[in-house]
Formats: C-alpha cells, structure tokens, sequence
C-alpha cells in the first residue's frame, strides 16, 4: 500500500514540531517507502530545499546567517541559499580537539560568503557552560554540549544590525537516517524494516515540544528564537522523507 496523502502547504515558520502535528509519527509505516531511485530522491530533496529555504528567505528578509558547523548539510543550506541569490553570514564555533573548520573555511571560500570563526578557549567554553546551565535550567550534558554553540553564537548574530533567518541544517539527519548503519542488506524488504524504525524513532523523541528543557532556543537566543529556522524540520518534510526507501537515501549522495 502506498499512501497518497497530499504533502502539506510549504511553510515559512522557523520549525513546526511534527511529532505533536500528525498522529504517531513513531508507528512503523514501512510500505511507504517506495521510492527507491537516488537520481529521483537527489530531486526531490534539491527541489523541497530550495522551495523551503524561499519561503523562509522571503518571511524574514535582512540579512540571513547559517550556522555553520562544516558538515554535510549546513554547508547544503549554505549553498542553496547563495544558488536563490542570498549573501549569508556563515557562522562557526570552533572548540579545541573538536572542530570541521577546514571544510567550513573551504564552503564559504567556494561560496564567497563573509566568514565569522568564533574560536572559543577552554575557559570560554567553561563560562559559556555557567552561562547555558543557568538559562537551561539544568546541567544535563547534551542540553549544555548543544546550548553552548548557539550560546557563542551570538557574539556575531549581536553585531548584524538587520538580522534575517537563522538557518540550521538540524534534523536531516533524523528523516534521513543520516549517519546509520543497516545490518540488512540495503535493497531487502529487512532493511526497509530497520530504516523505517530507526528514523521514526529519533524523530517521534525529537521533533517535539515536551523534551527535558522545552523553551531550549528561546533561553538560549532570547529575541532571536523566532529566527532561528530549522530548514529540515516542518511537516512537509517529513512526509517527503518517509517515502524513501533504503537505496534512494543510502546511495543518492553518491549517484
């Protein structure tokens, strides 16, 4: 069975928490993972971000910022908004014994975008720490390790006088299965099983708003919240990326 449910209208909000929008996102629904040529998943993955990053670009106006850690998909969100005509600030936060500057220097040098390097010192990081615990609420370790980049942030996000989007390249990973291993084999009915179960159940856990700290980008970011766009997180999305089954997402990066 395939589903037909029409995709919902494209969105400019900065992040629609999906898990509390439609009905148990968590329920395995492994027969809607039918398409399963990379060319057409590659396709339809350019189309829905160039068609996202839009309408967010078109809401916010001013000058956007990526936050740009250097991985694969901030540095996506980086060029499509440079291929729709923007001029971003990239933004990174670079940490000792921890850091993707080399690829984050060469995206934006490629890209010919303004480069903001935040090099933060062990004492920094430790201040920011104090800083983040006390707006979180709590010293849970993966809230504070998260909190404290979008925290220095704003050292760069303070100076731009007409601040535009936010953008993040945060949850395709989750819809994506990015970074996942199958012990099936890719092609299998096994290893659409195991995908499917594994991306929904990250995202049922994440993509919604009850977590341990609920109000995590508002502590954090203040009047900026609003701005702070989450390109891959919106219900549309979702239904987009559960259509994919294992040889369009595991391959379409290579095809």
């Amino acid at each position: 069975m395939t589903d037909t449910t029409p995709l919902a209208p494209q969105t400019s909000e900065p992040l629609q928490f999906v898990t509390d929008l439609l009905e148990d996102i968590g329920h395995p629904r492994p027969d809607l993972r039918t398409l399963t040529d990379p060319h057409e998943a590659a396709r339809l993955i350019a189309e829905e971000t160039r068609s996202r990053i839009t309408a967010v670009l078109d809401k916010f106006g001013g000058t956007p910022v990526v936050l740009l850690s250097g991985g694969v998909d901030s540095i996506y969100v980086a060029a499509v908004a440079v291929a729709l005509g923007a001029k971003p600030i990239a933004v990174t936060i670079l940490t000792e014994g921890r850091s993707h500057e080399q690829n984050a220097a060469a995206a934006t040098a490629a890209l010919g975008l303004r480069h903001d390097l935040i090099r933060l010192t062990p004492q920094e990081v430790s201040q920011l720490s104090r800083d983040t615990m006390r707006r979180l609420g709590t010293s849970e370790l993966w809230e504070v390790t998260a909190g404290i980049p979008i925290l220095a942030a704003r050292r760069s996000i303070d100076k731009i006088t007409e601040l535009g989007a936010i953008l993040n390249g945060s949850g395709a990973d989750a819809i994506f299965g990015g970074g996942k291993r199958l012990t099936h084999p890719v092609a299998s009915l096994d290893a659409t099983d195991e995908l499917d179960r594994i991306i929904r159940t990250e995202s049922a856990a994440n993509f919604r708003y009850d977590r341990l700290v609920p109000h995590f980008y508002p502590a954090l970011l203040d009047e900026y919240a609003d701005r702070l766009v989450h390109v891959f997180q919106t219900v549309r999305w979702w239904q987009i990326a559960e259509r994919f089954a294992p040889p369009a997402l595991l391959e379409c990066v290579t095809a």
